[in-house]
This record gives C-alpha cells, structure tokens and sequence, in this order.
C-alpha cells in the first residue's frame, strides 16, 4: 500500500539524514511487490524524497537471499574489505 511506502522512504531517509547511508535498501517479499514498490517509489524519489534519490535500491528478498548464501564461504574476507581502516 502507497501508506507503507511512505513510511518506508521516511525511514530510508531518517536513515540517511542520521547516519548518511550511501546505500538505502528497501527490501520487499517478492518480486510482483519489488514491480510494485518500484512504481510506486520513483515519482516520490522525484518529489518528497529526492534527497535519497541517488541512493534508494528496492531489493526482493530472494535477491538478498541469493547473495547472502552465495557470500556466507566468504564472510571473514567480505568483513575484513568492508572495514574501515585508515
């Protein structure tokens, strides 16, 4: 429902304006609601949320499923690129 949306992107950009993400995922359950979401998130990244614009990314979660288990073999690398360390 547009309501959640709207909820969701005012999360994403609390998200953003507390902590500035450079990644916003919004994660849906499958891919007829990603569709779904997409349209109805775009003409509000254009509008109320276009701060975040450049930065949302709608996401199935099969989708994250997939990379999370394609991923697991290499957590501690993946861990030990994502630090930051100067």
């Amino acid at each position: 429902m547009s309501g959640h949306v709207d909820l969701a992107l005012a999360r994403l950009a609390h998200a953003y304006g507390l902590w500035g993400c450079e990644q916003l995922w919004l994660i849906v359950s499958d891919e007829a609601r990603a569709e779904r979401a997409r349209r109805l998130v775009e003409p509000r990244l254009r509008g109320s949320f276009a701060r975040i614009k450049d930065r949302a990314r709608i996401l199935g979660w099969r989708e994250l499923h997939e990379l999370y288990t394609s991923l697991k073999p290499y957590g501690d690398l993946v861990r030990d690129l994502g630090a930051r360390e100067c």
